[in-house]
């Protein structure tokens, strides 16, 4: 919350949505700092569903992964906690998602 290094690699965008965090949301630090985990969680779930829709794998299918991987308790905890997890995990689905969008583009 004081601006410091939250591990050895520092992940700066981390620092910078959880000072924002803290600062615009008008909950305690430790609520704010959550919420952006778990907010981060559900935006790589999204682009998890996108790209496996990218795929023409089946709504049922989609539907299964995700709750397998929302519900899991490595991710469940991983994601209620304010740590960098929840980000990497959106902006990896988010690679992947545009890794398979370019790839069908250029056939």
């Amino acid at each position: 919350i004081h601006g410091g290094v939250l591990h050895p690699s520092g992940m700066p965008l981390q620092t910078w949505l959880n000072r924002a965090a803290v600062n615009v949301l008008p909950f305690e630090p430790g609520l704010s700092l959550s919420l952006i985990s778990a907010l981060s969680s559900a935006v790589a779930l999204f682009f998890l569903a996108l790209g496996l829709r990218r795929l023409q794998v089946r709504w049922i299918s989609i539907g299964l992964a995700s709750a397998v991987l929302a519900l899991h308790p490595v991710n469940w905890f991983l994601s209620i906690t304010p740590e960098k997890y929840g980000l990497m995990s959106a902006l990896l689905s988010a690679f992947f998602w545009s890794a398979i969008r370019v790839h069908q583009t250029q056939r």
